[in-house]
C-alpha cells in the first residue's frame, strides 16, 4: 500500500485490504460496490519488521559534495 496508494499501514492493518481483495477476487463482494476498509494502524508501529523487508538508505556525509556524488551513482531518483 505504501508503494502505490502511500498508505503507510503496520502489517496487522494491512490484513483488511488483503481480505477484502480476496473477497473482490472470489465475488463475495462484487468489483462496483463502494466499501470502507478501515486501516488505523501507522506502519511506524512496526518499522523493525518493516525494515527487514526494505533497502536501507545510503548514509552520507551532510555536504553538498557527497549529496552530489551519491545523486550521480544513483542516476535517479524515482524507480
Amino acid at each position: 500500500m505504501a508503494e502505490k496508494e502511500g498508505i503507510f499501514s503496520e502489517p496487522a492493518g494491512s490484513v483488511a485490504i488483503a481480505v477484502l481483495k480476496k473477497l473482490v477476487e472470489e465475488g463475495t463482494i462484487r468489483p462496483d460496490e463502494a466499501v470502507v476498509c478501515c486501516v488505523t494502524g501507522n506502519g511506524f508501529k512496526a518499522a523493525d519488521t518493516i525494515q527487514k523487508e526494505i533497502e536501507s538508505p545510503k548514509i552520507i556525509e551532510p555536504s553538498l559534495e557527497a549529496f552530489s556524488k551519491i545523486h550521480e551513482e544513483i542516476g535517479t531518483w524515482s524507480s
